[in-house]
């Protein structure tokens, strides 16, 4: 076991490159420490989707995701390649948006299908991945929601 600068105990993530969960209980000190870690691990991920991914075909086949830095977390299931995204309904872009806590307006906006896809694919630096005519999708939820 570790011993932080201030003699608490904490045990080192498994994977040095994973966002790290902030929990409600977690003190204020620690909340800021997790959030600037995850926002250094966000720009490297970033960059990497940025650089890395240099072809459209490589961005298409998969990507690196990302997650909302103030939370450290992500649903699963979120799209990491072009057929995911292309995939993904409307309906399961609203859930997405509200679990990741970064696109909860997407819902309340009542945004269309093409701009859930375009600000995913934004967000993830990798926007030549989607055709305009897929960014332009101008399919809606239905009059009243789903059932």
């Amino acid at each position: 076991m570790l011993i932080d600068n201030y003699y608490a105990p904490f045990n080192p993530p498994t994977d040095p490159y994973e966002f790290k969960g902030i929990n409600d209980r977690d003190s204020v000190r620690m909340k800021v420490l997790k959030s600037g870690y995850n926002s250094f691990i966000f720009s490297l991920k970033a960059g990497v989707n940025n650089v890395y991914v240099s072809g459209v075909a490589e961005a298409r086949v998969s990507f690196i995701l990302l997650t909302n830095i103030n939370t450290g977390v992500r649903p699963a299931g979120a799209p990491w390649n072009y057929v995911m995204v292309i995939e993904y309904t409307l309906q399961q872009w609203y859930e997405l948006g509200e679990g990741i806590k970064l696109f909860s307006h997407w819902r309340i906006l009542g945004s269309t299908l093409g701009f859930c896809r375009s600000q995913w694919i934004d967000f993830h630096r990798i926007p030549r991945i989607l055709t305009i005519a897929e960014r332009n999708d101008p399919t809606t939820p239905p009059p009243g929601g789903w059932p």
